[in-house]
Protein backbone atom coordinates (compact mmCIF):
# COMPACT_ATOMS: atom_id res chain seq x y z
CA UNK A 1 0.00 0.00 0.00
CA UNK A 2 3.20 2.37 0.67
CA UNK A 3 4.51 1.71 -2.96
CA UNK A 4 1.08 3.58 -4.44
CA UNK A 5 0.65 6.15 -2.04
CA UNK A 6 4.43 7.41 -2.74
CA UNK A 7 3.39 7.19 -6.75
CA UNK A 8 -0.11 8.99 -6.40
CA UNK A 9 1.87 11.74 -4.16
CA UNK A 10 4.58 12.53 -6.75
CA UNK A 11 1.89 12.58 -9.77
CA UNK A 12 0.14 14.69 -7.73
CA UNK A 13 3.05 17.05 -6.53
CA UNK A 14 4.11 16.99 -10.72
CA UNK A 15 0.74 18.03 -12.03
CA UNK A 16 0.69 20.74 -9.28
CA UNK A 17 3.67 22.40 -10.38
CA UNK A 18 2.37 22.04 -13.67
CA UNK A 19 -0.73 23.76 -12.79
CA UNK A 20 1.49 26.82 -11.18
CA UNK A 21 3.57 27.49 -13.92
CA UNK A 22 6.72 26.38 -12.18
CA UNK A 23 7.27 22.99 -15.00
CA UNK A 24 6.61 23.84 -18.47
CA UNK A 25 4.98 21.10 -20.09
CA UNK A 26 3.20 21.08 -23.23
CA UNK A 27 1.72 17.69 -25.13
CA UNK A 28 1.49 17.48 -28.83
CA UNK A 29 -1.54 15.50 -30.00
CA UNK A 30 -1.64 12.61 -33.09
CA UNK A 31 -2.92 15.96 -35.06
CA UNK A 32 -0.04 17.73 -34.62
CA UNK A 33 -1.80 20.10 -32.20
CA UNK A 34 0.25 21.27 -29.57
CA UNK A 35 -1.77 21.74 -26.02
CA UNK A 36 0.03 24.00 -23.12
CA UNK A 37 -0.60 22.09 -19.79
CA UNK A 38 -0.25 25.20 -17.93
CA UNK A 39 -2.76 26.89 -19.84
CA UNK A 40 -5.15 24.47 -20.94
CA UNK A 41 -5.50 22.55 -17.92
CA UNK A 42 -6.73 25.54 -16.12
CA UNK A 43 -4.53 24.89 -13.34
CA UNK A 44 -6.90 21.77 -12.47
CA UNK A 45 -4.46 18.80 -13.08
CA UNK A 46 -3.69 17.79 -9.68
CA UNK A 47 -7.21 18.64 -8.63
CA UNK A 48 -8.37 16.31 -10.89
CA UNK A 49 -5.77 13.51 -10.27
CA UNK A 50 -5.97 13.95 -6.32
CA UNK A 51 -10.38 14.59 -6.29
CA UNK A 52 -12.67 12.88 -7.71
CA UNK A 53 -10.74 12.04 -11.11
CA UNK A 54 -8.82 9.97 -12.53
CA UNK A 55 -8.16 8.08 -10.23
CA UNK A 56 -11.56 6.81 -9.23
CA UNK A 57 -12.06 6.56 -13.03
CA UNK A 58 -8.95 4.50 -14.81
CA UNK A 59 -7.10 2.97 -11.41
CA UNK A 60 -7.21 -0.48 -12.15
CA UNK A 61 -5.83 -1.05 -8.17
CA UNK A 62 -7.28 -0.11 -4.93
CA UNK A 63 -6.19 3.26 -3.60
CA UNK A 64 -6.87 4.90 -0.51
CA UNK A 65 -9.44 8.28 -1.35
CA UNK A 66 -8.45 10.72 1.54
CA UNK A 67 -11.14 12.77 1.03
CA UNK A 68 -14.36 10.43 0.75
CA UNK A 69 -15.95 12.09 4.07
CA UNK A 70 -15.61 15.57 3.00
CA UNK A 71 -19.07 16.68 0.93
Amino acid sequence: MLIPDIVDDTVFYLLRAVDEGLLQLSFTASNGKVVNLTKDGLGELAGWFAGNGWRQMYAKERFVDDFSDLK
